[in-house]
């Protein structure tokens, strides 16, 4: 079973209040396992594909304000038990949130993302949202999205609290690589870990934008599905795992 040990923590913000819940999740995480954070934000170039030198002239000049004002506003942010030697700030340009903070994760090794899954406003609401999708479903590492004001996972002293993990999912290489995260933290945090089956027939396959995503391969009958369901669950029962 690998080894969930993050060393290097990125966390992303957009200067709002929904954006800064994580930040707290992300210095505990950090704490926890004794890693660095990447605080990254990013800047919006929505005309980096154009070509014209008056245009290109006069975006550069807005960029490079946009990125100064950025520049300060990321000092001020508070990470709190987080060392200055443990901590590194970073402004980038893209053309989309989401594509930046991919780009840093790889760029900067991180092997952990901690956002907020809403931003500024109620656009925010949306955008951050479909940002939030996007990167978990591209990241190269486990991504931990935290709910608007979510506050529950820690305790008094903003250190990490987390008693119940639940892992849903069928019999992909995806669930089993989250399945045996989930049993990392929970021996870490002495959390208890339940898995929910998503394998049953009767259930409707998860819509995603990418289309319909079936739990069972091709071609298998539900009493192979299910063997290889024992046979995955078989270390998590040992570890006495509660089956939902």
């Amino acid at each position: 079973m690998s080894t969930f040990k993050p060393e290097r923590i990125l966390v992303s913000t957009d200067f709002s209040a929904n954006a800064a819940t994580a930040i707290p999740y992300a210095c505990a995480l950090a704490r926890n396992y004794d890693a660095h954070v990447i605080l990254v934000h990013v800047v919006h170039d929505q005309f980096e594909h154009l070509q014209s030198p008056v245009v290109s002239a006069s975006m550069d000049t807005a960029l490079m304000g946009a990125t100064q004002k950025a520049q300060k506003q990321l000092h001020d942010v508070l990470l709190e038990g987080v060392s200055s030697d443990r901590l590194e700030r970073h402004i980038l340009c893209s053309s989309s949130a989401a594509t930046g903070i991919l780009e840093a994760a790889k760029n900067h090794e991180a092997d952990c993302i901690v956002m907020a899954t809403h931003g500024r406003g109620v656009l925010g609401q949306v955008i951050l949202g479909s940002v939030a999708h996007r990167v978990m479903t591209k990241a190269p590492c486990p991504v931990l999205c935290v709910k608007t004001n979510e506050t529950g996972m820690l305790d008094t002293r903003k250190e990490l609290h987390i008693r119940s993990i639940l892992v849903a999912g069928g019999l992909g290489d995806e669930v089993c690589t989250a399945f045996e995260t989930a049993l990392q933290w929970g021996d870490d945090l002495g959390a208890t870990v339940h898995y929910m089956d998503l394998t049953h027939p009767s259930m409707t396959p998860i819509f995603y934008p990418e289309g319909f995503v079936s739990v069972i391969e091709s071609g298998e009958s539900m009493e192979a599905a299910e063997h290889r369901q024992q046979a995955f669950l078989k270390e998590a029962l040992q570890k006495k795992v509660t089956a939902v």
